[in-house]
């Protein structure tokens, strides 16, 4: 008979059978290291943008940049077989050891695909070109092209803009003409070229730098696309801008001082507000909450501060004051009985506001002046015969400029015959006409001074209504006008 096993055997046979499964059960802990390179080009050598580039055993999948260079920043340790890969050529493979906690770097290169087309090459704008105009034709070759039905897609992607801006399928040409690209912005453009068999090339990443905002000193309101939109240009023409795209009306454009911002009359929500952008367009945002209104305003009434930080702005008899972003409304100035406050100018030059006030009826128009500083308000040009409207201060605020209907029509429908810009000496109360050479026929309308006092800018049209508005500047001395831009109404210039 066999002996029973001691209760001390039994314990160090079980003890030792929990220790042996323990061991058994015990993980090996991971380590990470880091694997990066760069993909060629067998033929050329020159970096391969846009590859995909993966490891056996699977970890993720990268993409190469346009110089070519991958990486796969945190990967465990141990042997790697790296696969770049790339439409019309064979994969490159190269094998790999990762350490850890250091950085492993290859190359591979990659060979074309006999049955592949030839990549597309020779690009124009030449990659990283700079100064590019914003509506370009892009255009590149391919070698030894013996198939009738190749084709190409094309991608333009905008900087920092994950989604691509153009993107053309089966294209049969080698040019493609892209416009409304934006200033100082660079765009980067790849072309896929595609045989008969639909075997794909990959193109280079390319890429080009547009020109930078021009120095436009003019801005202006234009009807082209159903509505009037805002644009602005040089002395020449040539820089024509357009800076908003609305199915709004978007009136009155007005520099501030220093051309950083500009402001404007919208008319939304059943009124007009004023907005605020930049100078190129960008980052418009509505500044009103109580809208620009009252009797025959057309969004004309408002103007910068003399320091650019609030807009001066007409509410039916009310004056108000905004700051820019749209805080601190501020009561002003209160019209006349019966009257609402129009067109307004601001002065630094004793701080004064010259401002339109208009009756009931459009021809019942005033022009006053608001001295802030010594708490006046006095009526300088009144009761006349024709309309006068649209005030503004020379820049030394010793005289102020404006239109006046001389033929003192008066229609309860608005209608002008001849109205022209006057200048009127706020010291000697001298009046001059500044309307020399005025076409018979039309009327000068929202006249405004130049930066340097010598001329000014303001718009024509034919006085029933008919033909297509233009821009003037007329030069004071010489007595000479001067057409600047058709089909263009509300000037500044700063």
């Amino acid at each position: 008979m066999k002996k029973p096993l001691s209760r001390a055997l039994v314990f160090v046979g079980l003890l030792t059978a929990l220790l042996s499964s323990c061991n058994e059960d015990t993980l090996d802990p991971t380590f990470y290291g880091s694997l990066d390179g760069t993909v060629t080009l067998a033929s050329s050598g020159l970096p391969a943008g846009g590859v995909e580039v993966s490891t056996v055993p699977a970890t993720s999948t990268v993409v190469t940049d346009e110089q070519g260079y991958f990486l796969f920043p945190d990967i465990p340790t141990g042997e790697y077989s790296v696969v770049a890969a790339l439409e019309g050529y064979k994969n490159a493979t190269r094998k790999v050891g990762v350490a850890r906690d250091k950085t492993t770097t290859t190359t591979l290169a990659l060979e074309p695909d006999a049955t592949a087309p030839k990549g597309p090459g020779l690009p124009t704008p030449s990659n990283g070109a700079d100064n590019i105009v914003r509506e370009v034709t892009l255009k590149w070759s391919v070698e030894e092209i013996n198939d009738d039905a190749l084709t190409f897609d094309v991608v333009v992607f905008e900087s920092n803009v994950p989604a691509p801006i153009v993107e053309v399928k089966d294209h049969n040409d080698t040019t493609l003409d892209v416009s409304g690209l934006k200033f100082n912005t660079t765009y980067y453009w790849q072309v896929t070229a595609k045989n008969s068999a639909g075997i794909a090339t990959h193109g280079p990443l390319w890429h080009f730098t547009t020109v930078p905002f021009p120095d436009n000193r003019y801005v202006f309101s234009t009807h082209r696309d159903g509505n009037y939109e805002i644009y602005s240009s040089d002395e020449t023409g040539n820089n024509l801008v357009r800076l908003t795209y609305s199915d709004k009306e978007q009136v009155y454009p007005q520099f501030s001082n220093d051309r950083r911002f500009i402001a404007y009359a919208e008319f939304s929500d059943l009124a007009y507000h004023l907005y605020v952008m930049n100078s190129d367009g960008s980052a418009p945002a509505r500044v009103t909450t109580l809208p620009l209104a009252g009797y025959h305003n057309d969004g004309r009434g408002f103007c910068w501060s003399p320091d650019n930080g609030k807009l001066l702005y007409s509410h039916y008899d009310k004056l108000y004051s905004v700051d820019r972003d749209g805080s601190n409304l501020t009561l002003i100035a209160t019209a006349p009985a019966g009257r609402h406050f129009r067109a307004c100018d601001w002065t630094d030059i004793g701080n004064r506001i010259i401002v339109e006030t208009v009756g009931v009826l459009p021809y019942e128009t005033e022009i006053r002046l608001i001295d802030l500083a010594q708490d006046t308000d006095d009526e300088i040009l009144a009761d006349e015969p024709g309309t006068i409207q649209s005030p503004s201060f020379s820049i030394d605020g010793k005289k102020i400029l404006f239109t006046h209907d001389i033929s003192g029509f008066e229609s309860t429908t608005g209608r002008q015959l001849d109205s022209r810009p006057c200048s009127y000496d706020l010291d000697t109360g001298t009046r001059t006409d500044l309307s020399k050479d005025k076409p018979a026929g039309t009327n000068d309308f929202h006249p405004r001074y130049s930066p340097d006092g010598a001329r000014i800018i303001f718009e024509n049209m034919s006085n029933d209504g008919s033909g297509v508005p233009s821009v003037f500047i007329f030069d004071i001395a010489k007595g000479e006008r001067k057409k600047l831009f058709d089909n263009a109404r509300m000037p500044d210039w700063q």
